[in-house]
This record gives structure tokens, sequence and C-alpha cells, in this order.
């Protein structure tokens, strides 16, 4: 199988940046979102103002809906970051209630 190249460039955390706000996202302080977006990422990021994106009959579009802000996308974000540490702690709380319960139940056999 041939190599393939990737042949795009990754774009700067200052590119990425203009690119969301050439696409009509709105930022509250600039500076506090590119430091945002040099610690989550654009690519994680993108999922979150994915539903702010324009559509037209046939397709979803690269720019947002009038209002968009980029600190709703991350207040999307900080909520599923959030919300998933507590399913998982309570999954580990579930997973170590089951594994104590097992433990005695075989312990005394």
């Amino acid at each position: 199988m041939p190599d393939l190249v990737y042949k795009k460039l990754a774009l700067t955390f200052l590119k990425q940046f203009q690119h969301s706000g050439s696409n009509g996202m709105a930022f509250d302080n600039r500076d506090k979102a590119q430091k945002q977006l040099s610690c989550i990422s654009y690519y994680r990021l993108s999922g979150y103002w994915y539903s702010f994106r324009l559509r037209d009959d046939e397709r979803v579009t690269n720019h947002f809906e009038p209002d968009t802000r980029y600190g709703s996308a991350v207040a999307l974000y900080e909520f599923n970051r959030e919300f998933r540490l507590l399913v998982l702690d309570g999954i580990e709380w579930l997973w170590e209630y089951l594994r104590t319960g097992e433990n005695i139940q075989y312990g005394n056999k």
C-alpha cells in the first residue's frame, strides 16, 4: 500500500482563531479565547460549535448563525467535561461496590 501524504498544513493557533472569527463567530475576550483555543484545541471545540453553523438546503456551511459566541461553545465543552467526570466517578463507585460485594461473597465460601 503506498504511503499517503497529507498535504494540508496545520494552522497556527492565531490562524485558527482568525479562521473562526472570519466565519462569523464573536469573541467577548479575544486574549482569553486564544489561550483557551491553545489548551483545548480547535478540532475538539469544533464539535461543540457545529450546531451553531449555518445550514442551507443541502448542507452545513462553514459560517455561523448570527450572534454565535465563542463562549457558548466553550460552555458546552465545559458542561460535557464536567458531566463526563461525574459519570465516570459514578461508574468507579459502582465498580468498587460490586467488587467489594463479590470479594465478601466469595471470601466467605
